[in-house]
């Protein structure tokens, strides 16, 4: 969960990761790697996937969507 002005640095390697790898890859990396937070953030984290993956190519609603997964998980306090 990364503090809100660091959340725009991510998006950029989360979309080269997809278009390097492929996006079904990167999706079933990121289901993964929410599946390993606390129960609380699974349905943020599936919100946030089915957002990389429709939004993949407009880089400015991809760093909404990941602050909007950021700003939830710092809400619920996922990680202490």
């Amino acid at each position: 969960m990364l503090p809100q002005a660091r959340v725009r640095f991510l998006v950029p390697v989360l979309k080269l990761l997809a278009e390097a790898v492929d996006a079904n890859s990167c999706a079933q990396w990121m289901s993964d790697a929410t599946r390993n937070l606390p129960p609380d953030a699974h349905s943020d984290g599936t919100q946030w996937i089915a957002s990389m993956r429709e939004r993949m190519h407009d880089e400015k609603e991809l760093v909404k969507a990941a602050d909007v997964f950021s700003s939830a998980c710092r809400r619920k306090k996922v990680i202490s």
